[in-house]
């Protein structure tokens, strides 16, 4: 059985997940605690039927679902914690993978989830080797992976926007950074905002 159907990590996720509910309650008062976890986990239970209705007459339901941004969120994030303490290169892509995976575990690996995870990934790599050479293949390689596993990404367009996202990442992000440190712009910072 996988890992992310076992008893024990379902048990595990509702925890974390009402635990997050709990601080965003206290936090913040209602309907907005129920916001949070949804732009942050995908979560919408409880959201406020109120606040669902103005998002989806708004066009806005996608913030509530996980997608790209939260993972460009958890990963510049903490890409620019573990790079303030010090961290190299190495050990930040290993941080941050383990973080993914415990990441697209959390909310579910649905299809877009690792659609998502896979694409952050490979924009992470980019960003951190900063040489088009190994992102490129990279991102080759996770497009073929992803097609293999799940035929009908090919026609989707989810998958289209998030390739050349990517794509755009891996040319544009390395130019950026190199720009931002001749600037003065602190390397760690440098490549959050890149």
């Amino acid at each position: 059985t996988p890992l992310y159907s076992s008893a024990a990590s379902d048990v595990y996720k509702r925890q974390v997940r009402t635990r997050f509910q709990e601080t965003a309650s206290r936090a913040l008062g209602t309907p907005e605690s129920g916001l949070v976890p949804g732009m942050v986990l995908g979560d919408i239970s409880t959201l406020d039927e109120d606040l669902k209705t103005a998002f989806r007459t708004c066009g806005l339901s996608h913030l509530t679902a996980v997608s790209g941004a939260n993972f460009a969120i958890i990963i510049g994030a903490l890409l620019l914690a573990v790079r303030a303490v010090g961290a190299g290169p190495r050990l930040s892509v290993a941080v941050i993978a383990c973080a993914i995976v415990v990441f697209v575990l959390l909310v579910r690996p649905s299809p877009s989830v690792v659609r998502a995870a896979v694409m952050g990934a490979v924009g992470l790599l980019a960003l951190l080797v900063r040489r088009r050479a190994q992102a490129v293949p990279a991102l080759c390689t996770a497009i073929v992976v992803l097609l293999l596993i799940w035929p009908a990404f090919a026609v989707h367009p989810g998958f289209m926007l998030s390739v050349a996202a990517t794509a755009g990442l891996i040319v544009m992000a390395p130019p950026i950074v190199d720009r931002l440190r001749r600037h003065r712009v602190p390397g760690g910072l440098a490549e959050v905002l890149a």
